[in-house]
């Protein structure tokens, strides 16, 4: 948005003659010089020389309201919107009365991505922006709708098992991840000017090998239309300019189908057994909560959260640490660090994961972002995303490497995703209840990711 042109060069001209008539005579030659140089960059619009020339000022105790406030329009019309909201801000300082800078550091805000900051500036200064600003509460602020296909590429399964399978192994079960499918929904809504709701649901199917040996049978068969539904509820709040408080909670409910067999009870591994099989089918309710906390500083945003769940019958608490870096002052290069550590455990076993998660995102050509994701170290039933996306199964991840392409719109972004991972589960010992580190399967597997965001 070209705000700059709202100023009216000829009232600034005459409020520097007006205001030098009583002060400039009081200051030196350097910064009649410096302050008569930026005026005339900022006329140019040579916004580089421009901010080197303010940058000597400020180096040299020369600051005031029109000198931020051109070093501002600098920064914003090179895009540079982080920085230029600092300077914005200091004039504010000088001044807090203008509109005009109001109207820029609202705007720096939206365009580098603090929307909810955005929105919080505005209510705050309402009087001042509601003429200029056309923001209207809505009972939707955004709907995200985002569709996931998985598939591990895996020939001739059965073959994992039989050798196995004929050392007799000790009574237990393991499942072999085939395929699934998820769809993702969600919601937001400004409750007020410093909270908002995030709701939204999930619909998994998936479809596994079971291999299952007790005393009494043999089982190797492929299971379909394994199902989880989840719902999710977070509050954020933003108390005060560039704090993100985030409190949420997740439900999962895990259903596994009922099973009869045809009449060989090997499912295809070597027809052992004839007799039919049948097996009830069982469902389990799952919870994961979490509390969160970032802040923006600068070109950084810096927080953490904590997240404790009752997943797959066990519990896990997760710690996590989170650096966002906006090397340019705006989303045009993003770097993202994410560090998970995860103890998961029940009453006979405790299991500890540390995993990395490196991101980096650039603007690429018009509105076209692209971004990749380099994750690696073992882990397990973990929260991510503020606790929206949840990973749990029997499956430990250890690398996975995801790469999208981002288009932005005014009222819509559409992402597309390809994700390449890297995993293992072992044999399940049902006699002692635990993993037997017995017949560790090795698998990779490929995701898609389709999503689009309407924002209102």
């Amino acid at each position: 948005m070209k705000l700059r042109q709202k100023y009216n060069k000829a009232g600034l001209i005459l409020l520097l003659v007006i205001w030098g008539q009583g002060s400039f005579a009081q200051k030196d030659a350097s910064f009649v010089y410096l302050d008569s140089l930026s005026y005339q960059q900022y006329l140019q619009e040579d916004w580089s020389a421009l901010i080197k020339t303010t940058r000597k000022a400020y180096k040299n105790n020369m600051d005031y309201y029109y000198m931020r406030m051109r070093t501002g329009i600098a920064y914003y019309e090179k895009q540079r919107y982080m920085l230029a909201e600092k300077h914005f801000k200091k004039a504010e300082e000088f001044n807090d009365i203008d509109k005009i800078n109001k109207e820029y550091i609202y705007y720096s805000k939206l365009f580098s991505g603090k929307q909810k900051d955005s929105y919080l500036y505005y209510y705050k200064n309402e009087s001042q922006l509601k003429k200029s600003v056309d923001l209207k509460k809505k009972g939707v602020a955004y709907f995200n709708l985002d569709v996931v296909y998985h598939n591990n590429p895996v020939d001739n399964v059965t073959s994992l098992f039989q050798d196995f399978h004929n050392g007799n192994p000790i009574d237990g079960e393991q499942l072999v991840t085939l395929n699934y499918r998820l769809t993702n929904f969600k919601l937001a809504h400004d409750l007020s000017k410093n909270l908002r709701l995030v709701h939204g649901g999930s619909l998994l199917y998936k479809n596994s090998y079971y291999y299952l040996n007790t005393n009494e049978f043999f089982l190797g068969d492929e299971i379909n239309g394994i199902k989880q539904i989840q719902y999710y509820g977070g509050l954020n709040y933003i108390p005060i300019d560039g704090l993100n408080i985030t409190g949420a909670v997740h439900f999962l409910r895990y259903s596994f189908p009922t099973y009869l067999s045809g009449g060989s009870g090997m499912g295809g591994m070597g027809g052992m057994g004839t007799s039919s099989i049948y097996l009830p089918g069982y469902s389990g309710n799952f919870l994961s909560s979490r509390i969160s906390a970032y802040k923006y500083i600068g070109l950084i945003n810096i927080g953490g959260g904590i997240s404790y769940s009752t997943l797959n019958y066990k519990k896990q608490l997760q710690k996590d640490y989170r650096l966002v870096i906006y090397p340019l002052g705006n989303l045009n290069l993003y770097t993202v660090s994410t560090v998970f550590q995860v103890s998961d455990e029940d009453d006979l076993d405790k299991q500890n994961y540390t995993s990395l998660k490196q991101e980096v995102g650039f603007k690429a050509l018009g509105n076209i972002w692209m971004e990749a994701m380099l994750q690696f170290g073992e882990i397990k039933n973990y929260t991510d995303h503020n606790g929206f996306c949840i990973y749990n199964g029997n499956d430990t991840q250890t690398s996975r490497f995801d790469f999208s392409l981002i288009h932005t719109g005014l009222k819509s972004n559409i992402r597309l995703m390809a994700s390449y991972l890297e995993y293992y589960n072992y044999y399940f010992d049902l006699t002692n209840y635990r993993s037997s580190e017995l017949n560790k399967i090795e698998s990779s597997g490929l995701t898609f990711i389709g999503e689009i965001s309407w924002k209102f």
